[in-house]
């Protein structure tokens, strides 16, 4: 069974530290790196005029078992390989690496690796409140390298199984008034967007989880407004036809993904952002001709 050990510390030499990203070990981002990947399909083809979508969880082949994934304060991605190389932080943090190394080394059996899973993900919550204290020289001069991230990848196609690669991805509450909350999050929670160079239908959206909390729902002053939705649009193959409506433009529904008093998905289920998490969405959209589309 496998175990994943990741640092979130960027590179400190000149040439490698321009290639830092936050969430990352200046190669690898964290939420790559855990193998608890998550999966959903929303098809807007079938609820386009619900005002909450469905969505369809993927099937896990690893069922409810937890991959242990630590996340350390003092790694960067040509460290972690050196578990008997002090790092600079206290002595604690610093000999962290070799103790969860051998720790996995030494699992033996179903329980004692989900009881492994949840120590580690006890530490990778410790590593987002470390303090300067904790990390000493190797506390990131920007401390949202210690932020928490997440990351979507979104594949959009039609319900006739044609790619769409123009289209726009809206994070949003829907029962909030105005659109502070809307710009607050695509400018200070999504800190990129990737578009795959071969297929634009393939996007990646990096999220910053920790700025979401206590940024975006601190914007929001209602409580049950407290959520992120999704809705998208897109631009229309052609003259004669559209996407979702034959006479109207955009999705008529959305879907919630994540709620500030659920963040732990009791409620929301499968379909809920995790921190430290890649969640892989295939979105489906109605594709629609207009009256005329026949017409000579």
């Amino acid at each position: 069974m496998p175990f994943v050990v990741i640092g979130t510390k960027g590179y400190e030499d000149v040439l490698r530290e321009i290639v830092n990203e936050n969430g990352s070990d200046g190669t690898i981002r964290c939420a790559a790196a855990n193998l608890n990947v998550r999966g959903f399909t929303v098809d807007f083809s079938h609820s386009e005029k619900d005002t909450e979508v469905v969505p369809v969880p993927w099937h896990v082949r690893a069922g409810d078992v937890l991959f242990p994934f630590a996340i350390l304060p003092d790694r960067d991605h040509s460290s972690i390989i050196k578990p008997d190389e002090q790092s600079g932080a206290n002595e604690d943090i610093s000999d962290r690496l070799g103790k969860l190394i051998l720790q996995a080394l030494k699992c033996n059996g179903k329980a004692e690796y989900a009881a492994i899973a949840e120590d580690w993900r006890k530490i990778s919550e410790a590593t987002a409140a470390s303090t300067p204290e904790q990390l000493g020289k190797t506390m990131p001069d920007d401390t949202n390298a210690l932020h928490q991230y997440l990351q979507i990848v979104i594949y959009v196609r039609d319900d006739q199984g044609q790619a769409i690669n123009d289209y726009f991805v809206e994070y949003f509450s829907p029962n909030q008034r105005g659109s502070k909350e809307s710009i607050i999050f695509h400018r200070d929670v999504l800190d990129h967007v990737h578009v795959n160079g071969l297929s634009p239908s393939r996007r990646c959206f990096f999220i910053d989880r920790t700025d979401l909390m206590f940024k975006y729902y601190e914007a929001i002053t209602k409580e049950d407004n407290k959520v992120v939705s999704i809705s998208l649009s897109a631009s229309d193959p052609g003259e004669n036809i559209r996407y979702f409506d034959n006479q109207k433009v955009g999705a008529a529904g959305h879907l919630t993904v994540h709620r500030a008093s659920d963040d732990r998905q009791e409620v929301l289920g499968a379909h809920c952002l995790i921190r430290n998490t890649t969640h892989f969405v295939e979105i489906i959209i109605p594709r629609r001709g207009i009256d005329k589309v026949f017409k000579i």
